[in-house]
């Protein structure tokens, strides 16, 4: 988004993370606190959505991201999760 000149504003938020092995004994701590946005979900395909979006595509998502509804904030990070993993 930098890239493409979108501005937008963060809003930074602490998360809360305990990883697990799958016998579900606790690996290590991240202290973040709170609940996470709903474009968490998004990180792991982020670098590969932003590349296949026209700069457009990404003004609408971070516009939306910014002052949609949860229900359009929620189509938006599904739709886009599914573009990242094309």
């Amino acid at each position: 988004m930098k890239t493409s000149g979108i501005e937008w504003t963060p809003s930074w938020q602490f998360l809360h993370n305990t990883h697990r092995n799958i016998f579900g004994g606790v690996t290590r701590y991240e202290y973040e606190c709170g609940v996470h946005p709903p474009i968490y979900e998004l990180r792991p395909v982020l670098t590969e959505f932003a590349a296949s979006s026209t700069d457009e595509e990404l003004r609408q998502f971070a516009s939306l991201m910014q002052s949609g509804t949860a229900a359009e904030q929620k189509a938006a990070i599904e739709a886009a999760i599914e573009k990242g993993l094309e």
